[in-house]
């Protein structure tokens, strides 16, 4: 969904909280080189 530099899980986890504001139900941050920002939206 969106990737951010190794250096700023920072931003990664303010976007992430940003989008559980805004209606999604879950995010994770993952180490992948860079940071992704993964967004869940469907109820399991």
């Amino acid at each position: 969904m969106a990737d951010f530099p190794p250096a700023e899980k920072n931003r990664c986890d303010e976007r992430g909280h940003w989008y559980l504001e805004n209606g999604v139900r879950a995010y994770e941050c993952r180490a992948n080189g860079v940071w992704e920002l993964w967004v869940l939206t469907e109820p399991s």
